[in-house]
């Protein structure tokens, strides 16, 4: 996925999931993209829905998954290790806790 440096609501520029956002609010495929791109497009967008500007996965286990780009994940794994959410948990347990 190419990224574009458009701000749209909380989809900020040069975003993972810009093309995604893009599709299920507007229904526009990325400029020049082939036929086959724009169906692969459409069946990784069916996986996502759109809820007051900001980009959720749905999952099969009913829990919504944010999407986030690459620096705020930084910010939440540096919170989770050191903030008062600290705590001695395996994996699995982290990740349910994030």
């Amino acid at each position: 996925m190419c990224c574009y440096t458009i701000e749209v609501c909380n989809v900020k520029l040069a975003t993972w999931y810009y093309e995604i956002y893009q599709y299920l609010t507007k229904q526009e495929y990325p400029p020049g993209s082939s036929p086959k791109a724009q169906r692969a497009l459409r069946l990784l967008a069916s996986q996502y829905f759109e809820d007051k500007g900001m980009l959720y996965k749905k999952t099969n286990m009913g829990i919504n998954l944010l999407c986030v780009t690459h620096d705020e994940v930084r910010e939440i794994m540096k919170e989770v290790h050191r903030g008062e959410w600290r705590g001695h948990m395996n994996g699995r347990m982290l990740a349910k806790k994030v």
